[in-house]
């Protein structure tokens, strides 16, 4: 999330990601006279309830993992000399990480320490957090092929430090209980689970639960998950990914029409939460802007801006260059 003002205006310019997506929308609805030039990137649909987004995201994470899969299979996801430790057609290899995941649960995978093993939690949290972009993808083959070859955990141990530095749990739930109020009760978390079972076998029931959770913390919001419509409001430019998980595109596409703004999709071959990563992860597709600015119709002081790439923060995993951080995205659970 980047904002600021400019010299002699009150307006304030706003660029927002994931979750600074539903600050953003929510300053627009609250002060639309002050609203400046504001870019929402991979949306949160303030509309949806707890149960609603963690339902979205279960169908989101299960079809990327699929797209994953299907990419491993056929040579995409994978590093120069490594080959797809999934087998047979895209459902098998889906349900040859479910069976990893399931067993390391029962008996954990060993790793370099003696004194640390990884269990299904683990390796599910890192399957699911490196579906978040595919430059990642041959990464997580190379971990998997480890781990399922091998019966060695140690990368996933390695790059699920990674993901998780920084982050907070706790953090993370207390600030969706707080935007949103509980809604429903067991009968109908029960049920909630058993559908985002069913359409994410997967990572659904990691996803289930916001409700019950923030019943049991006893700490509630107030707000009722309602549009956004930002009346008055200066033209907002709202981007959605096709293929996000965390942030599904249909999320875009409902804020800004509860918004009546502008949307730019980006519709590129490869897979991210957010266009932020275009500068500093994903320089090769930086130069499709420009085309995806025109085809959204955006003002010509959108067009006329060009994107300065950044360079990341280089560390190094057995070899390869991995970004220090890969994404400031929340811990395992129903929100972007």
């Amino acid at each position: 999330m980047f904002c600021g003002r400019c010299p002699g205006t009150r307006r304030l310019n706003y660029l927002g990601f994931s979750y600074g997506t539903y600050l953003g929308a929510h300053y627009a609805e609250l002060f639309p006279a002050n609203t400046g030039r504001m870019v929402l990137d991979g949306a949160v649909d303030p509309s949806l309830s707890l149960a609603g987004r963690a339902a979205g995201q279960a169908k989101g994470f299960e079809a990327s993992l699929r797209t994953y899969v299907e990419r491993c299979q056929s040579g995409q996801a994978v590093r120069k000399g490594q080959s797809c430790p999934l087998t047979g057609d895209a459902d098998a290899g889906v349900q040859q990480i479910r069976a990893l995941i399931s067993s390391s649960d029962q008996t954990p995978l060993q790793t370099a320490d003696p004194n640390v093993t990884v269990d299904g939690g683990t390796v599910r949290s890192v399957v699911r957090r490196f579906l978040y972009s595919s430059e990642y993808w041959p990464l997580l083959t190379y971990a998997l092929d480890q781990a399922i070859t091998q019966k060695d955990g140690s990368y996933i141990q390695l790059l699920h430090g990674q993901v998780m530095a920084g982050g907070s749990t706790p953090t993370f739930y207390a600030v969706n209980c707080q935007d949103i109020p509980v809604q429903g009760d067991m009968t109908g978390w029960e049920k909630d689970y058993r559908q985002n079972l069913q359409s994410s076998p997967t990572f659904g029931a990691s996803l289930s639960n916001q409700d019950a959770r923030c019943q049991a913390w006893g700490h509630s919001g107030t707000r009722e998950p309602a549009p956004i419509h930002a009346k008055g409001a200066a033209p907002i430019l709202v981007v959605g990914t096709t293929g996000d998980p965390a942030t599904p595109y249909a999320w875009a596409q409902a804020l800004a029409e509860q918004a009546r703004v502008r949307t730019a999709p980006h519709l590129g071959g490869r897979r991210a939460h957010r266009l932020r990563t275009l500068g500093s992860l994903h320089p090769r597709r930086r130069r499709r802007l420009p085309h995806q600015r025109d085809r959204a119709r955006a003002g010509p002081d959108l067009q006329e801006r060009s994107v300065t790439p950044t360079r990341p923060r280089p560390g190094r995993l057995n070899g390869s260059l991995f970004p220090l951080r890969l994404q400031e995205e929340a811990p395992d659970g129903p929100a972007a």
